[in-house]
């Protein structure tokens, strides 16, 4: 048995559950995309404006968007519907938490370089990691695997957490 819960004007970039609550991402009734959430029941709420978002193993949303009158990062806790800016301006072209949860890493556009971040949840505090070119990332663990494109192949770091 199926039953339809929504119908998106946009390519679902990320789909989130909590507490029930599915979150996706789709336009708006002015046009602009937004973080939205459905319940079983075919209740859909608007939240915010986001490109894409991750979710943590708590269930926090790292949302990303590109509106000039929004943040380029924020997390979210959708329990209480607190808002953390994390990044103000620029744009954040990926964002994800590490395996553990304890750590958003993102990688931030800034005067045309792309550079890594890690933000760490429990103190706030945001440490840039370093020049990440053309490469991608993802979780390993505690640490983190991030790729990095030569002109003869890729090569991959595994990026050790200490801080």
């Amino acid at each position: 048995q199926i039953q339809q819960l929504a119908y998106t004007m946009v390519d679902v970039p990320a789909l989130a559950l909590w507490e029930d609550r599915v979150f996706f991402c789709d336009m708006d009734e002015n046009g602009i995309c937004c973080l939205m959430s459905i319940g079983k029941e075919g209740t859909r709420k608007r939240l915010m404006p986001a490109e894409t978002f991750s979710q943590s193993k708590e269930g926090l949303l790292a949302v990303r968007g590109e509106t000039p009158d929004r943040p380029a990062l924020v997390l979210l806790d959708p329990a209480s519907g607190q808002e953390t800016v994390i990044s103000q301006g620029g744009q954040v072209t990926s964002a994800l938490f590490s395996g553990d949860g304890t750590m958003l890493y993102y990688i931030l556009v800034e005067e045309d370089q792309r550079i890594l971040y890690g933000y760490r949840l429990s103190t706030g505090a945001s440490v840039r990691m370093g020049n990440l070119q053309n490469g991608v990332i993802t979780p390993m663990g505690q640490d983190l695997c991030v790729s990095y494109a030569l002109p003869e192949g890729t090569v991959l770091y595994r990026f050790l957490r200490r801080y």
